[in-house]
C-alpha cells in the first residue's frame, strides 16, 4: 500500500513540474511547443477534473497553477 501511495506522490510530482514548464515557456514567450503544450494540457486536464470542476487534492500552487493555465488556453473550469 506504502508503495502504491508512493507512485501516486510521483506522479503528481511530474505533473506539477510539467504544469511549471509549461508556465514557464509561456511566461517567456516560447510558442514554438503550442500542439505539445495544448496536449499536455488536455492530458492533465482530463486527469485532473471532472464535469469542468477541479477533483484532485493538492498543493495550493499546483492548484492554482492549474487553474491558471487551464483558464488561459480556454478550458471551462
Amino acid at each position: 500500500v506504502e508503495r502504491s501511495r508512493g507512485l501516486g506522490d510521483v506522479y503528481k510530482r511530474q505533473i506539477l513540474q510539467n504544469l511549471n514548464f509549461v508556465g514557464s515557456l509561456q511566461r517567456l514567450g516560447i510558442y514554438h511547443f503550442q500542439h505539445e503544450i495544448d496536449e499536455e494540457l488536455e492530458q492533465i486536464h482530463n486527469i485532473f477534473t471532472n464535469d469542468n470542476a477541479i477533483k484532485e487534492e493538492g498543493s495550493l500552487h499546483c492548484l492554482a497553477l492549474l487553474f491558471h493555465l487551464l483558464k488561459q488556453r480556454g478550458y471551462h473550469i
